[in-house]
């Protein structure tokens, strides 16, 4: 599974969108579409009976477009849902503003941000869809007041791309920083999602295809992959799941020498032997 940083993923968007032709709302249509599915996967684990109740928080750019395209596939599929803008509609991005057009048009319920005004005892769960993985830096206001109000409300968050908070690349978390459950990350993984701390922030991670041809990553000169079981298979030519035979010995699955460390500076020797070890060596 290929790894992304937030200047390959902009490059990948745009190569899909300039070279190839898919529009940026059919992209923005498909995101929205996984990430209302990823939500209902959420909602059925939850314990309640009634018809439940979601809050989408949505930023002034293409982030906020996701959060608002899968309002209108939830409320489809039979959630209530209500939204809650960041910012006017004057600072939005042209995708984001033709989405915030559809959802006035169908009369689905937006509310502008004020602190302190949102009951959040009376949903199920939020989405977040303030910040990207074009933001740089801690959040401002009225984003990190946001921020703050969902993770104090203790519901279920599902995050779209990164949590709101996160550095993309780093996996830094500023303050504040959203505590997702699920994490809905769109076409490929970014960096920040398999790095501490923030992989404690985005919980369980799902990454979700939105159109852009996965072979586009090697096409781009992508070269981080996730060491996972498709890696070792598809990549690799190794069947991670296959056993060894009863008769087996040290002998049998080769020997590694490793040259590192001193007495005195054994560490990077332990820590290769270790990896090797887990990698299968015998010996």
């Amino acid at each position: 599974m290929y790894v992304v940083t937030s200047e390959e993923m902009r490059r990948l968007d745009g190569h899909t969108i300039q070279r190839i032709g898919l529009p940026a709302l059919v992209l923005m249509e498909n995101a929205g579409r996984a990430v209302a599915e990823e939500v209902l996967a959420v909602s059925r684990e939850s314990a309640a009976k009634r018809r439940q109740r979601w809050l989408v928080l949505a930023g002034k750019g293409n982030n906020g477009g996701d959060g608002l395209v899968a309002a209108r596939h939830l409320i489809e599929s039979g959630l209530d849902i209500d939204i809650t803008l960041a910012e006017p509609a004057g600072l939005f991005s042209a995708d984001m503003a033709v989405q915030h057009e559809i959802i006035g048009k169908l009369g689905i319920p937006m509310f502008n941000y004020k602190p302190g005004e949102i009951r959040w005892e009376v949903y199920d769960g939020v989405i977040d869809a303030l910040l990207g993985t074009g933001t740089r830096g801690a959040p401002r206001e009225p984003y990190a007041g946001l921020i703050r109000e969902a993770n104090a409300s203790g519901l279920p968050i599902v995050a779209i791309d990164i949590p709101s908070g996160l550095d993309a690349d780093t996996g830094m978390t500023h303050d504040p920083c959203i505590c997702a459950v699920r994490t809905v990350a769109l076409a490929f993984l970014k960096r920040g999602l398999v790095q501490p701390p923030g992989t404690g922030a985005a919980g369980r991670v799902v990454v979700r295809s939105i159109g852009i041809p996965v072979r586009l990553a090697e096409e781009q000169g992508i070269r981080t992959l996730l060491l996972d079981e498709r890696t070792l298979s598809e990549r690799l030519a190794l069947d991670p799941r296959r056993g060894r035979p009863e008769d087996s010995h040290k002998g049998t699955f080769g020997h590694v020498l490793i040259a590192a460390g001193s007495l005195r500076m054994a560490g990077a020797g332990l820590l290769c032997a270790n990896a090797a070890l887990r990698a299968g060596c015998g010996l």
